[in-house]
């Protein structure tokens, strides 16, 4: 027996042949420290960026913009390694920031 004979007309209106239209999602605009965070972030590669080559280009609380972009679905690996600063001191258990990715 078809099932299509069985829905009667005014039950028809509420019923969905084809998946309704997906929403419009704008897409996301970064304020200008966010996308050079990013933009830091992402052009050292494998490597990975330090909190304190952030600091010397003029990010006050890299950490911040990082959780920040993290909300905003870029996925961000942070590990603690010794680095030396621009005046030769060396800091231990400095965060180092890679790119990995944006969440779906």
């Amino acid at each position: 027996m078809n099932t299509c004979n069985l829905i009667t007309p005014a039950r028809k209106k509420n019923f969905y042949f084809v998946a309704p239209p997906a929403p419009y999602t704008k897409p996301a605009h970064l304020p200008h420290r966010l996308a050079l965070t990013l933009a830091l972030i992402v052009e050292s590669g494998a490597k990975g960026t330090s909190s304190l080559a952030l600091v010397n280009e003029g990010l006050l609380h890299p950490s911040n913009y990082v959780s920040r972009l993290r909300a905003m679905g870029a996925i961000i690996e942070t590990q603690c390694r010794s680095d030396t600063d621009r005046n030769g001191w060396t800091h231990k258990n400095v965060a180092h920031y890679t790119f990995k990715g944006i969440t779906p």
